[in-house]
Parts: C-alpha cells; structure tokens; sequence
C-alpha cells in the first residue's frame, strides 16, 4: 500500500462540504490509525457528548475516562461554543473530563485563544486537531491516506469531471465549460516541454474521457473520444482530430513510474482514465475553485474598502459578480488578442 500525497486545495475542498456524519465516521479512521488502541471510538443517540475517548492521555481515575474526542464541521467562529457544549454535555451525562481532544473538517488559526479561555473558564485542557493537522496525518501514515481515498473516492470521481465549477461566463470558442480545467492542466504542467497542439490535444482527450469509468465498465472508442472533441472545438477539427490517434498511443504508454495517463482497453480498442488521473484532474478542478472563491473575495474586500461598509447581500452579489463577469471577458478579449499577435 504506497502513500499517495492529497493536494492541499483538494483536502480543503473536500473538508469544506463533507456532512457532520461523513467527517466523524473518516475522521475515527484517522485517529485510530494514528492513536492506535489508545483510541476508543464512542457515538449513538446516547453518547454523552463524545465521538471517542483516549486512554493513555492522563491517569485515569479507575473505571472513569477523562480524555475524550469531539468530531465537529462546525465554522471558526462557532467551535468556541461548540467545545463549550461539548464539555456541559459530558459533565451533564455523568462524566468528568479533563482533556478534550476536537477535530475539526475547518481552519481554527486562533486555536490557541480558544484553548486559553476555555481552560480559564471551565479547567478542561482542549487540544485542537484541525484541517490542517488531520491533512498531515493523512500524506503521512499510510492507512490514514488509504482511509481518505476509501471515504471520498466518489467525490474525487465527480470533481475530476468539474462539474462542481460555475465559470461567470463562456467563451464563444468553446461550448463546454469544464474543458479549461483540463486545458490549465495539461498546458500548465507540460508547455514548455512539447508541442503546444499535442498537449491541447492531450488535454480534450482527458476531458474526453471524463465520465469513463473502468470499474463501471465505462469506455469510448476512438470515433467518440473525436466526436466529442470536434463538438466543443468545432473549429480546431483540422487542427486536433488527425492528432487524436497519436496522442492515443502515447498517453497509453506506462511513464512515471508505471503510471497510465489513460488506460487502453486493447480488446474492444476502447479507453478511459483510470483513477490516478482522476485524482490529478480533481486537484487542479478544486484549485480552480479556491482560485475564483479568492479572487471574489479580493473584490469583496476592495469593495467595503471604496464604500466605506459592507454593502447589503443582494447588492454584494451583485456587485461581485459584476466585477467577476467583466473581467472575465476582458481576459478572453485579450487572450484572443495575444494569439492574433502572434498569428
């Protein structure tokens, strides 16, 4: 079982929609791999306010545990309140606790204010294990990243596809989208290693590819990998498609330590992406994302900054995705400038 390292947008993206009930049964997994038997996983209806409990933390008191673990997708600025009625829901139920350990799918960066004032006001020591730490344990132990993949592996399948993101606007010169998440990719990773048409090429036959699926038996032929492609770049037909049967048989070929980039099914002549190159497609698509969510976010900012006060929410979506949609089109607009300069 080799270690297969998560990207810090894609652990993100995945933490940031996970349901309470997917993150608490994941996160058990990770703590039992990295606390070991010490961990003792808890929960039900009637479980006094603790997803687990630690036994090698401090003395115990004989037949009592004193050191117990809180699974929460609780924002930031609520974990205060939530540790707090943590602790209250333990004592109520009976129970003494001295260390609480809460693990979060969230950022907490002022964790150790946190720690503070609950101690000063409750006595019960609190060690955080947010996103970041959970995410160490994970590119780190291995069944702790085996535990991940297992958990999201769908998602990992559906992100791959980026049908998760909503561009403003589409440019008129390609019909789908979702295509520029693989065209980043591949441009970005290899273009100043090869040809520029082949790795264009390369990356329309990923998105080609995107709702193939070995383990569903899912496969195109060639004559659908090319029609696919002529249909969301209808202009690049004679560029790409005498390409498409090259560029088959090299992405075929085992490099980069035996890895496939897709996958030849030899006896229909059919091909699909396996899913380590899902999981790389599904890293750039949540990139994407962090990216644009960033970028509004520096409009936000800057427009509380010229008004002085944050403006009503429907006027700040308005205005966000004003801005958003205008440069957007400038950048298309200037793109198709550049590659007429070139022409």
């Amino acid at each position: 079982m080799t270690l297969k390292i998560i990207s810090a947008d894609l652990f993100s993206y995945l933490m940031d929609r996970v349901s309470g009930a997917r993150f608490e049964s994941f996160a058990k997994q990770v703590f039992e791999v990295h606390f070991g038997e010490t961990f003792t996983p808890l929960g039900g209806i009637h479980d006094g306010g603790a997803d687990g409990a630690l036994s090698s933390y401090l003395q115990q008191i004989v037949g009592k545990m004193q050191a117990f673990v809180q699974f929460s997708v609780t924002n930031e600025p609520s974990a205060k309140g939530k540790i707090l009625e943590t602790i209250d829901a333990l004592r109520k139920a009976g129970r003494e606790p001295r260390l609480l350990v809460y693990a979060t799918s969230r950022a907490l960066p002022k964790a150790d204010i946190i720690v503070q004032e609950i101690y000063e006001s409750t006595s019960v020591m609190v060690q955080i294990r947010d996103v970041e730490r959970i995410k160490g344990y994970c590119n780190t132990e291995t069944r702790a990243n085996h535990a991940f993949y297992a958990s999201f592996s769908q998602d990992i399948d559906s992100l791959s596809r980026a049908a998760d993101l909503k561009l403003a606007t589409v440019s008129e010169f390609a019909r789908d989208p979702t295509v520029y998440v693989y065209l980043n990719h591949e441009l970005r990773e290899r273009f100043s290693k090869d040809h520029l048409n082949d790795r264009v090429a390369d990356a329309l036959i990923y998105w080609a590819l995107r709702d193939t699926d070995p383990d569903r038996n899912l496969f195109l032929f060639r004559a659908d990998i090319a029609k696919a492609i002529e249909a969301a770049f209808p202009a690049a037909r004679a560029v790409l498609t005498p390409r498409i049967d090259g560029r088959l048989r090299e992405l075929s070929k085992k490099v980069m330590g035996g890895l496939e980039r897709i996958r030849h099914h030899r006896p229909n002549d059919q091909f699909c992406l396996p899913f380590e190159m899902r999981k790389t497609l599904a890293a750039e698509a949540s990139s994407a994302v962090f990216r644009q969510r960033a970028f509004r976010d520096s409009i936000m900012n800057r427009l509380q900054e010229e008004l002085g006060k944050a403006p009503v929410a429907k006027e700040e979506k308005i205005c966000v995705d004003l801005v958003f949609v205008t440069v957007h089109h400038y950048f298309i607009e200037q793109g198709v400038v550049l590659a007429a300069f070139f022409e």
